[in-house]
Parts: structure tokens; C-alpha cells; sequence
């Protein structure tokens, strides 16, 4: 879990909070709500809230388009 932590340190990974717009469908925006650890390719799956309902999506599928305030 170190890499995620080193990537975290440099803004280089998306986190909770982030409003992000889902790159496979054009003009749909969601809020990342969780982060769960991938075992299969070591990318996190994404949890975003999309109209009342949550959508897991990895981050080839997500741009952020405006950052969490931490």
C-alpha cells in the first residue's frame, strides 16, 4: 500500500470527494464516495455516486474536474 500512499502524496491519485466526470458517457458528473483496493491489477476500483446510486469505475474511466479540499 506504500505506492498508493506515494502517489497520494503527490496529487497523482483520485480521492474521496472529488467530483469527476465519467469519461464513458459524455457529460455525466459524480462524486467519488470510496476507494477498495484492486487484488486483480493492483488499480483501485472507485466508488462514485451517479443520481442516488453508487457505480464502481477505474481511473482510466474518470477525470477529475474539480478537487476535494482536504
Amino acid at each position: 500500500m506504500r505506492w498508493f500512499n506515494d502517489a497520494m502524496a503527490k496529487g497523482l491519485v483520485m480521492k474521496v470527494g472529488d467530483l469527476v466526470e465519467l469519461l464513458v458517457y459524455k457529460h455525466v458528473i459524480g462524486l467519488i464516495v470510496g476507494v477498495q483496493p484492486n487484488v486483480e491489477n493492483w488499480t483501485p476500483i472507485f466508488n462514485v455516486l451517479i443520481d442516488g446510486s453508487i457505480h464502481p469505475f477505474v481511473k482510466d474511466m474518470l477525470e477529475v474536474i474539480s478537487e476535494a479540499k482536504t
